[in-house]
């Protein structure tokens, strides 16, 4: 029996994947009195709902490396903001206390997984992308609303850094990127073909393999000596071999 509002709680895979990677909320900043800002929290789906590539940011405010990285990155979020590219960061803290979480967050205009989660849920997601050390940005994939996020790159930090104005991004590799042009019926399409021509050229490689026996091969390979053989023979012997061509046609 189906409970009411169960088809609308039902998650797609996409869905499933951010949630057990971010939990269901995440934090950011959101306007506060007299114009300033307050740590909020906002839910991970609706935060992540139109964004076609995601960042995962592992960086602490006590890291000297993160620290110069962590404006390159700001402004190279902003670039792709101005260009209305649907991308985001989700920040994963490793800062030891509270205090260092707040005043490192207020360099950042992007999301971050919440300080109490980062103990299990950060140190899972390191392990999960292989990260050896700080700071470090894994590029995702989330433009599939029916599939799970996939890895686009694990060296996002380099890739930031060799491109400030975001001119490769969002990284993909040229043939994923026209592969995604193509309508998805049509790419079935040319599959199901493909793997029919593969199969009718199997059939026909079998058949062509029984039919080069070993011993037509021989045979074929003792022709092809007969011929030259008779090559250099009428080289090197022109007046026996014109000899016996003349006698031939007399017989």
């Amino acid at each position: 029996m189906t409970t009411p509002g169960a088809a609308s709680r039902a998650q797609s895979p996409r869905q499933e994947h951010l949630v057990s990677m971010f939990g269901e909320s995440l934090y950011h900043w959101a306007p506060a009195a007299e114009g300033n800002e307050k740590i909020s929290q906002v839910d991970t789906l609706a935060a992540l709902r139109t964004n076609k590539t995601l960042g995962v940011y592992f960086s602490g405010s006590w890291c000297g490396p993160c620290q110069a990285f962590t404006p390159k990155l700001a402004k190279f979020y902003e670039v792709l903001k101005k260009k209305s590219q649907e991308f985001e960061v989700v920040w994963i803290s490793h800062d030891h206390s509270s205090d260092d979480f707040v005043r490192y967050f207020q360099q950042m205009p992007w999301l971050a997984l919440a300080a109490d989660r980062v103990a299990v849920q950060g140190a899972r997601l390191a392990e999960q992308f292989g990260v050896q050390g700080i700071p470090a940005l894994v590029l995702l994939d989330a433009s599939d609303p029916h599939g799970a996020c996939s890895v686009i790159a694990l060296d996002g930090v380099d890739k930031v850094s060799r491109d400030p104005y975001a001119l490769e991004f969002p990284y993909k590799p040229r043939l994923s990127a026209l592969k995604a042009l193509v309508p998805r019926r049509l790419r079935n399409f040319v599959s199901r073909k493909k793997d029919s021509g593969v199969a009718q050229f199997k059939g026909a490689f079998r058949g062509l393999a029984k039919a080069v026996s070993p011993l037509n091969i021989v045979r074929l390979i003792l022709q092809v000596l007969r011929a030259a053989l008779g090559q250099v023979i009428s080289l090197v012997f022109p007046k026996y071999t014109s000899s016996k061509a003349t006698l031939d046609r007399d017989l």
